[in-house]
């Protein structure tokens, strides 16, 4: 009798794991681990390449960015161990063994072989992502932006020299200002100015008030020590807010690789402030004007020289150029050195040391040469900003320069300080504002840019954010009468009185203030305020400060020209042309030397006014006039400023009035308040109309920084 057939056969065993390595590979390839692996390197790998890209923008810290990497490869072994141990079916993840059972049965099931295939990669492409997400919207939204913006700021200190020897002073002083420029050639860091990190040289304060007192979160300090071919450089960076030290390095290396050391310090700063260095900043690094210690030592030499205060400007000037060129004779090539050439060559120009045609020339030459070598070196393009600002007044293409060199340099101080000036020749007051706003920001304790940016508010009549930078100033500076005044002068526009100012000069004995410059001319200006004229002529003919940051105080027009219209007042014609005369022959002989100049040209208007010669005066002042009309917005607005204290003794009384209404529509230093009684108006001190413009809010109401 045929044996019945078993409708349940038993199921044919699992194959064995034990057969040897080609049956663990078959295995591994069965539980999908070869496939999980491959998903997960491949969406792990994009998942760093996302990170890399986009944390810094977002704000997130590079210490973060590194996390997720390191948790992305910490995952990888343990995903593969979950293919392993796991199977990933259609109906949820379980054990091999029970899964092995479940897959017998379903063996011939396509549809049931494409979903576990879909089940891995969804497995190996869904962990690296969740991984990534969750710390990424940790990071981000637990950062804050104040963290992110004060974790990138720093100051470096002024380093210390202990090579023993006084004159290698000025080997420490350059390499630190290197250090410092290195470091604000990086846009992703807020690094403070040289001008205001050099106050704290050999300061007492502790490094926290110091970051404090600079708004920065981290500073570094250093030494420099030289002897013979041989330099050690130390360094260490402070954790400001927990004064902790974060790391300390020592460089020991020849002279020849002064410049490896800058270098090197200035990555482990970025590095250690998590900023993202670009590969442009990166090669501008490493490629240093010149590998000549030499000629890098002689251009030290030539900085030094520069800030000696205590000799001359012409022997200043003649060892700068002596020098930079023996730098250059040392290393034809050195970019740097030909830059800092013409630079000294503008700057003897402008400052009218030399202004001769063949001075300027000289600085072009140097910079087609600096230009020949490296075309798009960042100080190529500032020397060619500060050449055509300061050597032609054009400054369109100071402009384009400046921004060239802007875009390779975002933290220095001078590019962003020019392109204010710039905007303040053109008259676009909203950028002059931001310009110099950015640049005191980089530079807080820059005596010349604090007072700029005061003066840009002050002629606004924002006198209240005027005097906050002052009383800063003030802080630094309890010493300078130059602040002291300026205090005065702001606390009275505020008060629109005459009062403060009057008071400060008051407070001090006649014979102190005569032996100081800002009190003495504060002094005169409150006699001419008040419309004192005996006090102004008993203080003017005593003796006067000589030595002034402007030269010496006899030599402003204003006061001659106020002196004059005492004597004018009185009709007392003898004393009035013996000023005269003297000042005529004065002018004139100034004016052989240096016929171009326009201060000195406008003068020859007041002389000319005083004598009631008011056609001439009228010619001088237009022709004057006209040379900056639409050209240069400070030096018109300057001598319109001029114009107006001349005008009361020399023409209508309705067209001086109507030239002041316009003025004080404008940004001026004149202020209704102290108007009143002042000695050039004289004329005017009855006239109703005068009196009416002086009290019409609306042209003492504060002005806006208007733009283009």
């Amino acid at each position: 009798m045929p044996q019945e057939e078993n409708p349940h056969p038993k199921e044919s065993p699992p194959p064995s794991n034990h057969s040897g390595k080609g049956s663990f590979l078959a295995e591994l390839k069965r539980r999908k681990v070869y496939q999980v692996g491959l998903v997960y390197l491949g969406v792990g790998w994009l998942i760093i390449q996302v990170a890399s890209s986009t944390f810094d923008d977002f704000g997130i810290p590079l210490w973060a960015y590194r996390f997720v990497v390191l948790m992305v490869a910490l995952a990888f072994p343990i995903a593969m161990v979950l293919a392993w141990a796991f199977e990933l079916t259609p109906e949820g993840v379980k054990l091999t063994k029970t899964a092995q059972a479940e897959a017998v049965q379903a063996a011939n099931s396509p549809s049931h072989n494409r979903k576990r295939n879909l089940f891995a990669i969804a497995f190996a492409a869904g962990l690296p992502t969740l991984i990534f997400g969750t710390l990424a919207l940790y990071f981000f939204l637990t950062r804050t932006e104040a963290a992110h913006v004060l974790d990138r700021s720093i100051a470096v200190l002024p380093f210390r020299s202990v090579s023993g020897e006084e004159e290698n002073a000025y080997f420490c002083d350059g390499v630190h200002e290197d250090i410092l420029t290195n470091l604000a050639n990086f846009g992703a860091l807020s690094v403070v100015s040289r001008t205001s990190v050099m106050r704290y040289h050999e300061t007492e304060m502790s490094t926290p008030d110091i970051a404090e007192e600079l708004d920065v979160a981290y500073v570094l300090e250093g030494s420099v020590q030289r002897a013979g071919n041989r330099v050690r450089v130390t360094a260490q960076l402070i954790d400001a807010a927990a004064d902790a030290h974060i790391w300390a390095k020592n460089y020991d290396r020849d002279m020849t690789d002064i410049f490896e050391i800058q270098a090197e310090l200035a990555r482990s700063i970025a590095d250690s402030l998590q900023a993202v260095i670009t590969p442009e900043e990166i090669a501008r690094l490493d490629t240093p004007g010149t590998k000549d210690p030499v000629a890098y030592d002689l251009l030290l030499r030539a900085r030094a020289v520069g800030k000696i205060l205590n000799i001359s400007q012409d022997r200043r000037d003649e060892l700068e150029l002596a020098l930079l060129t023996s730098a250059l004779h040392v290393d034809p090539e050195y970019v740097d050195g030909w830059v800092a050439l013409s630079r000294k060559h503008v700057h003897m120009y402008f400052g009218r040391t030399d202004p001769s045609e063949e001075r300027l020339q000289k600085a072009r030459e140097a910079l087609d040469k600096a230009v020949s070598l490296d075309p798009d070196s960042a100080a190529v393009h500032l020397g060619f900003g500060n050449f055509y600002y300061y050597g032609f007044r054009d400054y369109a293409r100071a402009r384009t320069e400046y921004l060239r060199a802007l875009r390779m340099m975002p933290n220095n101080v001078e590019v962003i300080a020019q392109l204010g000036y710039i905007a303040r020749r053109e008259g676009n007051w909203k950028e002059v504002h931001d310009r110099l706003q950015k640049a005191f920001a980089l530079d807080p304790n820059n005596e010349a840019l604090a007072s700029d940016l005061m003066d840009v508010l002050h002629q606004h009549r924002h006198y209240k954010e005027a005097l906050s930078i002052i009383e800063h100033m003030r802080r630094l500076m309890p010493q300078s009468d130059y602040w002291l005044t300026r205090e005065s002068n702001e606390k009275a526009c505020i008060a629109r009185s005459t009062e403060p100012k009057t008071s400060l000069v008051e407070a001090y004995a006649e014979t102190e203030i005569r032996d100081r410059f800002w009190l003495s001319f504060q002094r005169l200006w409150s006699f001419i305020e008040t419309g004192d004229a005996e006090g102004f002529l008993h203080y003017w003919n005593g003796p006067m400060p000589q030595d002034g940051p402007f030269g010496d105080i006899r030599e402003f027009a204003w006061f001659k020209h106020t002196e004059g219209l005492i004597y004018h007042m009185r009709g007392d014609e003898n004393s009035l042309e013996k000023l005269l005369g003297n000042w005529e022959r004065r002018l004139e002989a100034e004016l052989a030397e240096d016929p171009d100049n326009q201060f000195r040209q406008f003068e020859r208007a007041y002389i000319h006014a005083l004598r009631g010669e008011a056609d001439a005066a009228h010619r001088v002042m237009d022709a004057v006039m006209s040379f900056y009309e639409g050209v240069d917005v400070l030096n018109y607005t300057t001598f319109a400023q001029d114009r107006i204290r001349i005008l009361p003794i020399i023409a209508d009384p309705e067209e001086t009035l109507d030239q002041l209404e316009v003025l004080l529509k404008e940004p001026s230093r004149m202020h209704t308040h102290n108007l009143r009684r002042q000695l050039h108006f004289y004329p005017l001190w009855d006239h109703p109309r005068f009196h009416a413009i002086l009290d019409d809010p609306k042209n003492s109401a504060p002005l806006p920084f208007a733009g283009k």
